[in-house]
């Protein structure tokens, strides 16, 4: 049974070493290191290394090497042809559906300005072309009439350019 027995330590573990004697072996250490060479693993470079377990010549080759690739999560966008979407701007005349401005000059912040194609989320059929800010609009809306007509609603009763602060 060695559940009870205790190992034995070294006899110098746990001891700090003098200033003297880390210097020395510092001192040692780099002198070797001076002497050696290595390869550097990602770009195969020989040089200098700076520690003992050094494996790159560069941070740059360390960044390169150890850069994770992560693939990007994107939420569900429907695809089609280039076609398919030159037919949709010749039928659509390149307009948002919503508010009715060009392709390009339809874009909110961050947008290209393409027109994005809007359908309907349970089956895919596609319903218009719809700039950016439309777009984005409907999806905080979740696609939802009755949420949009509250919103119109709201905006009719209390004025679409009258401050808050009038109000009260």
């Amino acid at each position: 049974m060695t559940r009870g027995v205790m190992k034995k330590a070294h006899p110098l573990a746990g001891r700090a070493q003098s200033p003297e004697h880390v210097k020395n072996r510092v001192r040692a250490t780099m002198s070797a290191l001076t002497k050696t060479t290595k390869t550097c693993a990602h770009c195969g470079e020989a040089f200098a290394p700076t520690s003992l377990h050094q494996k790159y010549c560069s941070g740059r080759c360390w960044n390169i090497a150890h850069r994770v690739v992560r693939p990007r999560r994107r939420l569900h966008r429907l695809r089609v042809s280039a076609d398919v979407y030159a037919r949709l701007i010749a039928i659509y005349r390149n307009q948002c559906q919503i508010c009715g401005k060009a392709g390009s000059a339809a874009n909110g912040r961050g947008a290209t300005g393409r027109l994005a194609v809007d359908h309907a989320h349970g089956s895919d059929e596609i319903r218009g072309l719809l700039c950016h800010r439309c777009n984005t609009a409907l999806g905080l809306l979740n696609d939802s009439p009755e949420i949009a007509h509250q919103a119109f609603r709201y905006l009719a009763y209390h004025g679409s350019t009258r401050k808050a602060t009038e109000a009260v």
